[in-house]
C-alpha cells in the first residue's frame, strides 16, 4: 500500500511500524493510527496487487488476462477523502481501466499529443484540459496508453478500482533473449580457444547472438517474456 497526497508520499515514520516476528524486529508493517491520521489530513490510500487477495477483483483481472494474453494486468484500489486527490496530473505507462465503486470522483483529461512519452510522467500542461466529467459508482473509464489525467474526490469519500494493462517493454524482451542465449550458448562459446583475442571474442559473440536472434520466434519471445517478468 501507499499513502500519498498530491503525488507526495506520507512520512514513512507515520504510516509504518516495526513488529517482533519470530523474535526478530521486522520493519514495514502498517501503522493503522498513522494511516488514519494521514487520511484525515487528506491523503489517499492506494492498495496494490488487489487481485492477490480480493476475489471479485481477481475474477475481473482474469477476464482481462484472457482478453489480452500478452499483457501485464495489475490491480489497484484508490481510497480518497472528499475534496482531495492522491496524484497530480500524470501519465501511466499502460492502458488504464477505472471502475468507480464508492462516492464520486471528478476526472480531468489533458491534451495527449501523438508524440507523447510512453513512460510514466508528470510533464503535463495544466492548461491543456480537453474534458472533465464526474464518475459515479458503476461507471467505467478507459484511458489509452500514457493518456494524461487527474482525479479528485468530490463532496464525499471516493474509492475506485484501477486495472493497468501493459505489454512487455523492449528491455524485458531483450533480457529474455539474452537469458535464453546464455542458457544454451554462453557457457561454452569460448571454451575451444581460451587464448582467443578480445576482438575475436567480440566477433564470435556477435555471430552467436545474430544466429540466436534469427532462430527466435517473436510470438514465443513475447510469451516467455510475459511469463518471466509479469507479476499478475
Amino acid at each position: 500500500f501507499t499513502v500519498l497526497k498530491e503525488g507526495i508520499r506520507a512520512d514513512k515514520e507515520l504510516i509504518f511500524r516495526a513488529r517482533q516476528v519470530g523474535g526478530k524486529k521486522i520493519d514495514g508493517f502498517m501503522n493503522p493510527q498513522g494511516v488514519r491520521k494521514a487520511l484525515a489530513d487528506g491523503a489517499t490510500l492506494r492498495l496494490s496487487a488487489v487481485s492477490d487477495w480480493h476475489r471479485t477483483v481477481r475474477e475481473m483481472a482474469i477476464e482481462f488476462m484472457n482478453a489480452f494474453p500478452d499483457n501485464s494486468v495489475k490491480s489497484f484500489v484508490f481510497y480518497t477523502p472528499a475534496g482531495q486527490r492522491g496524484m497530480v496530473p500524470h501519465r501511466d505507462p499502460a492502458r488504464v481501466v477505472v471502475i468507480q465503486t464508492e462516492g464520486e470522483k471528478q476526472w480531468t483529461l489533458f491534451d495527449a499529443p501523438e508524440d507523447r512519452n510512453s513512460r510514466a510522467g508528470i510533464d503535463i500542461d495544466p492548461n491543456s484540459v480537453v474534458d472533465s466529467f464526474c464518475m459515479q459508482p458503476g461507471d467505467v473509464l478507459y484511458l489509452p496508453h500514457s493518456y494524461p489525467h487527474a482525479a479528485t474526490a468530490t463532496s464525499a469519500t471516493s474509492s475506485h478500482v484501477t486495472y493497468t494493462l501493459s505489454e512487455p517493454t523492449p528491455l524485458q524482451l531483450a533480457e529474455t533473449v539474452i537469458n535464453a542465449w546464455r542458457a544454451t550458448t554462453a557457457e561454452d562459446i569460448f571454451s575451444r580457444d581460451p587464448m582467443m583475442s578480445s576482438a575475436s571474442r567480440a566477433n564470435v559473440l556477435a555471430d552467436s547472438m545474430r544466429k540466436h536472434l534469427k532462430d527466435t520466434d517473436p510470438a514465443d519471445l513475447v510469451t516467455r517474456t510475459v511469463a518471466d517478468f509479469i507479476v499478475r
